[in-house]
């Protein structure tokens, strides 16, 4: 899958949200190419076909298949490969629909932060995990893979990216939490004015 066949189904996934597009397509194309990578199964066997876009492990009501990932190990002090399962999709746009609702629903704060790619990666980590000995080289790492990624992207869709978040506005959460303080400022305001009315009298 391309880049602009990928930008037309997450278009239809999540076309309220750019950030959230925008990351979906970045960790969907780093992580598995789109759900196209090969895994390494059992002995020499290679797994294809698993629109799984962000190698998210564990099953898809129910269906899964079993594959070789590795992590570094601290207490081993190297990296260590071991099997697991991950989810299996019937189509591109259940894997890719899955990944949207795991980054909107565990990692707010890396949507949030899109596109500002350091920040996304320390979000995002525990997600991916890596294999540099540290976890700022993993994040490191994760953030040059994930800035040349949506470098392709944009070339390839002329597209314009969502700016850099500042303020950390875009989320429910920061607004309800905004909107708390601004009621609570109000109503000490109203308070201390019925305080002064009562003085008067």
């Amino acid at each position: 899958m391309n880049h602009l066949k990928a930008k037309a189904l997450v278009d239809n996934l999540v076309p309220a949200n750019p950030r959230l597009n925008l990351l979906t397509r970045v960790v969907g194309k780093l992580e598995s190419g789109y759900g196209t990578a090969s895994y390494k199964g059992a002995g020499s066997k290679r797994i294809t076909g698993t629109n799984n876009w962000g190698a998210i492990t564990g099953t898809y009501h129910g269906a899964y298949f079993e594959a070789v990932d590795s992590r570094y190990d601290s207490k081993q002090g190297k990296v260590v490969t071991y099997t697991t399962k991950f989810r299996l999709y019937p189509t591109a746009k259940a894997g890719a629909a899955d990944l949207a609702r795991l980054l909107e629903t565990k990692y707010a704060a890396a949507v949030d932060a899109v596109p500002d790619w350091k920040t996304v990666s320390q979000k995002l980590y525990g997600y991916y995990l890596g294999t540099a000995s540290t976890p700022e080289a993993s994040q490191a790492g994760w953030q040059a893979r994930a800035e040349e990624v949506a470098t392709e992207i944009q070339a390839a869709t002329k597209e314009s990216f969502p700016p850099v978040n500042q303020a950390g506005f875009d989320t429910p959460i920061a607004l309800v939490a905004t909107a708390g303080v601004v009621a609570g400022g109000i109503w000490l305001l109203r308070r201390g004015m019925r305080r002064k009315v009562k003085a008067m009298r």
